[in-house]
């Protein structure tokens, strides 16, 4: 395997690629090579790159991130939680509630759009999204290609190919265009996958790649999954398995179960698509300066377009219907309420050793009810009682209020566009036209 990496590494250079841009030469120089074989100690350096290219296998953004502030109403005293993400999909901690729901909820909003959007302009309904996943083989040309890219941002992956004898003038170019290199890959495998699409009869899509397969441990296995509209044929999948050599699979289980929210319950269907949009952002593969969703067809920016209107809304309470407020700790309250709940928490210890240790049984055969006040004294049910009446009371004290909480609501506005946008940016068509 060493001579067919050496191989296909000096390819790399000789295919006349530099820095950014396409290169349809080096789809055709890797032919042999294949992250299947034998040579582990190869694959062991590439290992943690598949890691590297997965959310939230960062490094936490700061000290912020996951860290909550309370919410309370002044009247009522009704509390809630508002707590902080960095929207970063490297952070290990806002990934998933952060960045994968922002995301997802922006891909919903614009699959939802663009429906409403072709009832209002068209009176075409584009029915159900569907939900499909490109594969790509493993032993192609194209797999081949995109493991190698993303084998050689590894550095250990280098220094083996310098063991092996690999020129190091070679290493030291690879090292310079390695980052644009995965990146032309990765579109490369997103153009395709549209392109097998668009054969199939999908008229729009939302594409996002995966780089490996998290079933049955990590391992490498590129494959795009898709949620778009058009009627798919699928009776010419075999077909575009021998013309381009990948394999086309509908979710038959999304399909099923959101074709019968769609007709039954709106609210529920969208908040399922949104839900597998997510499920499939925490494990995609990213990497800096490049998109990890893209929109082809007509969900592409440039034929549906999206006007915003940003707005600031106090938050009410649920209950009374007043404003509620941002608060924070007083740390002298802070101090004698930490005081208060240790000596309680160790009175309560003492009652439990003193009347229930030793008694499982006994406990066991109440099934209602474990702790009871009518197992204590009266004095031993006055002081419990005390501290309880004093930590209620030092709790509606311990957070004051600083400012008022609101939300941020954004209201968007689909519309088709009839002129491509590029177009009229070149000034080729008119503004009036495009709207």
């Amino acid at each position: 395997m060493a001579n067919s990496v050496i191989l296909h590494v000096d390819n790399l250079l000789t295919s006349g690629i530099r820095g950014r841009g396409a290169y349809p030469a080096l789809l055709k120089e890797v032919r042999t090579f294949s992250p299947s074989t034998s040579d582990y100690d190869a694959l062991s350096k590439v290992k943690d790159v598949f890691y590297h290219h997965l959310p939230g296998h960062g490094e936490k953004r700061n000290d912020l991130c996951g860290n909550f502030r309370t919410v309370r109403c002044v009247s009522c005293g009704y509390e809630t939680v508002r707590v902080y993400y960095c929207d970063d999909p490297t952070c290990p901690v806002c990934y998933y509630r952060g960045w994968a729901d922002t995301r997802g909820d922006d891909v919903t909003v614009r699959l939802k759009g663009y429906r409403e959007a072709s009832l209002r302009h068209n009176g075409r309904d584009p029915g159900i999204v569907k939900h499909i996943v490109v594969s790509f083989d493993v032993e192609s040309d194209l797999a081949n290609g995109f493991w190698l890219a993303l084998a050689v941002t590894s550095d250990e992956f280098l220094g083996y190919l310098d063991e092996q004898g690999v020129d190091r003038d070679i290493l030291y170019e690879l090292v310079n265009i390695r980052e644009s290199l995965l990146k032309e890959w990765a579109n490369t495998l997103m153009r395709v996958a549209v392109k097998v699409l668009r054969f199939l009869g999908i008229e729009g899509c939302v594409a996002i790649l995966h780089h490996v397969r998290t079933k049955n441990g990590v391992h490498y296995g590129p494959h795009v999954h898709v949620f778009g509209y058009g009627k798919l044929d699928m009776e010419r999948v075999e077909e575009v398995y021998k013309r381009y050599g990948v394999v086309v699979h509908l979710v038959t289980q999304f399909w099923k179960k959101s074709k019968r929210l769609f007709f039954s319950n709106r609210v529920k269907y969208w908040r399922y698509v949104a839900e597998h949009v997510r499920y499939c952002l925490t494990h995609c593969f990213i990497m800096k300066r490049r998109h990890a969703i893209r929109y082809y067809g007509v969900l592409s920016y440039n034929k549906l377009g999206c006007r915003k209107e940003q707005e600031k809304e106090v938050v009410c309470c649920p209950r009374c219907g007043n404003e509620m407020w941002l608060c924070e700790e007083d740390p002298e309250i802070k101090a004698v309420y930490d005081r208060l709940m240790e000596e309680y928490k160790q009175y309560r210890s003492r009652l439990w050793e003193k009347y229930y240790a030793g008694k499982w049984e006994e406990i066991l055969n109440r099934r209602k009810y474990v702790w009871s006040e009518y197992d204590f004294t009266r004095e031993e049910r006055e002081k419990l009682r005390s501290y309880e009446r004093k930590i209620k009371e030092l709790e509606s004290e311990l957070y004051v209020p600083t400012e008022e909480a609101y939300r941020v609501v954004i209201r968007t506005h689909f519309f088709i566009r009839k002129k491509g946008k590029k177009m009229v940016q070149k000034g080729l068509l008119s503004a009036k036209g495009n709207k």
